[in-house]
């Protein structure tokens, strides 16, 4: 866990949450809701730096870059001591907004804008405590003399340890609450996703999901890339999406790979039939399963793990395992990663009517118990934590309770 550089904010707003229910059951069939914590959670901090250096700006930056969703702490300089909760680390609730100010005199400096999330730390040794119960009692039939006795009850109990919510730490691409259009900024490795031509650039929506937001690509011709996404050599993959599908289409969603590529040059989600979804490596492709789009209803979490030429796709942590047809792809040859249309003649532009509030990338075939724990994740960032009933299927381990630590 690192520190935050030592900057003195200019702003500085603390929501501190709120305490987490808990449903219970009672003896007589019904339910009680009750506090499972008496500790707020889902606490956020916003501050405001003005008057920075490039140095200092880029500081920032670089700090929000090299976390990959890790906690970390503030030195007192920008947090003085007492004036956050404590048992707590901070995590990035989005990546830091850069403004560059040039001044009447021509100097130039930057003001940037943080907004972070509070995350519980475990308690290494739970705290104990011991209640005496003294009681006094005079029985009902009184004789010479009225004899009394005093009996003492010792209670010790152990406080439930409050285990930290899990987040990703292994991620080559990870795109979160996007803020512009032209750039949506990467929590990992610096990588991120642009579009300089404006008739190209998606809508922005602040509030798509639950008050959070997302970026909507019109099927026509909006698409943002990475061109130095660090694909080159990736053989495997395991993505996942927050999307809805607004329209029916012939398309490429969400994948790897240089654009222009050839034969098992990418990895991409894809609809060929329009109605359900399917996953190509350029010609090698999975055109239908049993997972509906949903064209133009909910958000969902889109799950794939590619493994050789085995491929399992999953709708809010529901599966369907297929077999590429032409066997395990090779390794991709060049560098890339595409959103919503990637372009090539053999495709034919295939763009996507999507909205995306996230897409979240391994360059490996995870497990099926790691595919969960991201899937809960998700549903806890953007359903649970909203106060919204999560997508995730029943059977789901996460369906009731977040991903720990």
């Amino acid at each position: 866990m690192t520190t935050f550089p030592a900057l003195t904010p200019t702003t500085s707003e603390l929501t501190p949450g709120a305490a987490a229910p808990e449903v219970l059951n009672t003896l007589a069939g019904g339910t009680i809701t009750t506090l499972a914590d008496l500790v707020a959670v889902g606490g956020t901090l916003s501050m405001s730096f003005e008057g920075l250096t490039e140095a200092q700006a880029n500081g920032v930056r670089d700090h929000c870059a090299g976390q990959a969703g890790a906690t970390f702490s503030f030195s007192t300089t920008t947090v003085p001591s007492g004036d956050t909760p404590v048992g707590f680390a901070w995590i990035y609730d989005a990546p830091p907004q850069v403004s560059d100010v040039r001044a009447v005199s021509g100097s130039e400096f930057y003001a940037v804008a943080c907004k972070f999330r509070a995350i519980r730390l475990r308690r290494a040794v739970p705290p104990s405590f011991t209640a005496r119960l003294n009681i006094t009692t005079t029985p009902a039939l009184a004789l010479n003399p009225t004899p009394s006795f005093a009996a003492a009850l010792n209670i010790t109990t152990t406080p439930a340890v409050v285990a930290p919510l899990w987040v990703p730490t292994a991620l080559d691409l990870w795109f979160e609450n996007p803020t512009s259009v032209s750039t949506w900024t990467g929590l990992a490795n610096s990588r991120n996703l642009v579009q300089a031509t404006s008739s190209q650039q998606p809508t922005l929506n602040t509030t798509a999901l639950n008050g959070l937001p997302a970026l909507t690509f019109d099927g026509s011709d909006d698409l943002m890339a990475c061109a130095a996404a660090g694909t080159s050599g990736v053989s495997n993959c395991s993505m996942f999406l927050v999307m809805r599908y607004n329209a029916s289409g012939q398309d490429l969603v969400a994948g790897l790979g240089p654009m222009g590529q050839s034969t098992n040059a990418i990895r991409s989600l894809y609809r060929a039939s329009g109605s359900t979804q399917g996953f190509t490596t350029f010609a090698n492709d999975i055109n239908s399963s049993s997972l509906s789009c949903d064209n133009g209803g909910s958000f969902h979490i889109w799950s794939v793990v590619q493994n050789g030429s085995s491929v399992t796709l999953a709708r809010d942590g529901v599966t369907a395992a297929y077999t590429l047809p032409g066997g395990a792809p090779s390794a991709m040859s060049g560098n890339g990663a595409f959103l919503a249309g990637f372009i090539a003649s053999q495709f034919s532009y295939y763009y996507a009517s999507v909205s995306v509030a996230a897409w979240l990338v391994e360059y490996r075939a995870i497990s099926s118990t790691d595919r969960q724990q991201y899937e809960g994740y998700l549903a806890n960032q953007y359903w649970r934590q909203r106060g919204v009933a999560v997508p995730l299927d029943s059977s789901h381990p996460y369906y009731l309770t977040p991903p720990t630590a």
